[in-house]
């Protein structure tokens, strides 16, 4: 969903690039603080999914980011409801913060062998889709489900081409399903 007065959001025109694929649910997700999870939530209870990749758009990034840890943080920017969060903790006796579970060697291989730029980020920043990773794997944890889970940050795509972006994100999906 665009946000931050942008017509559009990078996250969903590449979402809509993807491959399409049976074992492949593919979802736009509201740029809301709370309401991301809770949709995402009704998906994963009803589908029981293997794997959940979260993509986001960080239009100051100049190449596609996987996100290692997100952190029990919130910005106190307003989301696209108008929210603006009261407390800075996401869960508020939450850990601090919580790995990706999603198979970044796999990852890397992949991207490497397609010759997709990528660089590794350790911080999925404070606003919405930090708060999606998060709760998404403290929920995943606390269910004691097995999916595994994690973040891609898509750079402006001025930045970086929308074909090289979609070129690994497809082969790495496909690698993923390979692997499951």
């Amino acid at each position: 969903q665009p946000f931050n007065n942008h017509k559009t959001n990078y996250s969903e025109v590449v979402l809509n690039k993807i491959i399409n694929n049976k074992k492949l649910i593919k979802v736009v997700l509201p740029v809301e603080y709370d309401n991301s999870f809770l949709l995402l939530k009704e998906i994963i209870d009803k589908e029981e999914p293997k794997i959940i990749i979260l993509l986001g758009e960080a239009r100051s990034y100049s190449l596609l980011s996987f996100e290692v840890i997100a952190i029990n943080e919130l910005s106190n920017k307003a989301d696209n409801s108008g929210f603006i969060p009261e407390t800075n903790k996401i869960i508020e006796k939450g850990p601090d913060g919580i790995f990706a579970t999603l198979n970044y060697q796999l990852f890397e291989e992949t991207f490497n062998k397609t010759k997709t730029k990528f660089k590794r980020s350790y911080s999925a920043g404070t606003y919405v889709c930090n708060s999606l990773m998060y709760q998404t794997l403290n929920y995943l944890k606390a269910a004691n489900k097995t999916t595994e889970c994690g973040f891609i940050h898509l750079p402006d795509l001025n930045k970086q081409s929308l074909s090289e972006i979609v070129n690994g994100l497809n082969e790495y999906i496909l690698s993923l399903i390979d692997n499951n």
